[in-house]
């Protein structure tokens, strides 16, 4: 997939994955943005990782997780109302 994703008329940076395939290596977060209602919950959760545009789409600040980022990632992922949100080895 492109590093640049285009969905509904919006660009997203970052590979768009489902699922929870594990591959090893460094832990990434993935947001099926096809699911994703960019209702905050997740900004609110883990803002160091994600937040809302100026256009109230979801972004990234980043994907890669360092282990201070796998908590607040973990019960974003709980939370997610649309169950968008998964973390994946990269």
């Amino acid at each position: 997939m492109s590093d640049l994703n285009q969905l509904s008329g919006h660009q997203l940076s970052g590979n768009q994955m489902s699922g929870n395939q594990m591959s090893g290596g460094v832990p990434k977060v993935q947001v099926d943005f096809d699911k994703c209602a960019s209702n905050g919950l997740c900004e609110a959760l883990a803002p160091k990782v994600f937040y809302l545009d100026d256009d109230d789409f979801l972004q990234f600040h980043k994907q890669e997780l360092d282990e201070a980022d796998l908590e607040p990632v973990r019960r974003a992922v709980a939370s997610c109302p649309t169950a968008a949100i998964s973390i994946v080895e990269g």
